[in-house]
C-alpha cells in the first residue's frame, strides 16, 4: 500500500544540502528522518505525545521496522510532498506507509513504510492502548 490514495498527514519541503552528498543526490537515510517527523507532528496533533504515552496508557509506540524504495533521483532544492497513510493496524503494532514525490512534475520518486510496536515499561510489546488504536483506525 501506499499513501498516495487518502492520507492521513501530508508535508511538503524542499531539500537541503544537509539531505544530500557530495555530489547534490539525496543521501540515502535522509527520508527517515522526514518520516519521523511528519508521523511524531500527525500523532502530536492528535493529542497524543510518545513521551507520555507509557505513563498515561501503560504503552507507547517506538520504531520496529522501516522499509524504503527508491524510484526516482531527487536533488539538492527539489520540492517534495511526503504524504503518509495509515497501512495497518494490529493488535500491538501499527504500519505507516508514505509517499515522496517531486513537485512540480509530480514524478514518485519514493515509498517507504514505519513500522511500529507499542511497548510497556519493561520494554515488552504491549496492546495499542485503546485511545490510539481508535485514532490510527479513524484515519484509515
Amino acid at each position: 500500500m501506499t499513501a498516495e490514495t487518502n492520507p492521513a498527514a501530508t508535508r511538503r519541503i524542499r531539500l537541503t544540502y544537509a539531505d544530500t552528498d557530495a555530489a547534490g543526490i539525496l543521501y540515502f537515510a535522509a527520508w527517515f528522518p522526514w518520516m519521523e517527523r511528519l508521523s511524531v507532528e500527525w500523532v502530536y496533533d492528535k493529542g497524543f505525545r510518545f513521551d507520555r504515552m507509557r505513563e498515561r496508557y501503560g504503552a507507547a509506540p517506538v520504531a520496529r521496522a522501516t522499509t524504503c524504495d527508491y524510484t526516482g533521483p531527487t536533488h539538492v532544492y527539489d520540492e517534495i510532498e511526503m504524504a503518509m497513510r495509515v497501512d495497518h493496524v494490529g493488535t500491538s503494532s501499527y504500519r505507516l506507509a508514505f509517499t515522496m514525490t517531486r513537485l512540480p512534475e509530480t514524478a514518485v520518486v519514493a515509498r517507504a513504510t514505519l513500522t511500529l510496536v507499542c511497548v510497556g515499561p519493561d520494554g515488552r510489546p504491549r496492546a495499542i492502548p485503546d485511545a490510539y488504536r481508535s485514532m490510527l483506525q479513524e484515519a484509515r
